[in-house]
């Protein structure tokens, strides 16, 4: 495959990935972006030959995935905080059984 074939199929898996987020599907955002990263595992240290054309395209390319990626953090993000808070609240939870544990005597 041609770095543009690459660049093109990565940023499809990356919209994916945006889609997955979108409606919070973690599972297939990570699914997905396994199989982005693979195909990006090695990146060329140097540019190979081809088009101003193509290598306009590239860098479209690129710039379209820096975007997706910026939305799929804040996805995230928002998943992230809200889950945080959802732990707090356990943990609050949990904190005031154990001090109702220990202040009753029939636990004892």
């Amino acid at each position: 495959m041609s770095l543009l074939e690459d660049y093109t199929s990565a940023t499809e898996l990356t919209h994916r990935m945006l889609e997955a987020a979108r409606t919070q599907d973690w599972e297939e955002l990570a699914t997905v972006g396994s199989a982005r990263d693979s195909l990006l595992v090695a990146p060329p240290e140097t540019l190979p030959p081809m088009s101003a054309r193509d290598s306009q395209q590239v860098a479209r390319l690129i710039e379209e995935m820096l975007a997706f990626h910026d939305e799929i953090a804040d996805h995230a993000g928002s998943w992230l905080e809200h889950t945080a808070k959802l732990l707090a609240a356990f943990d609050q939870s949990d904190s005031t059984a154990s001090s109702m544990q220990a202040s009753n005597p029939e636990t004892k």
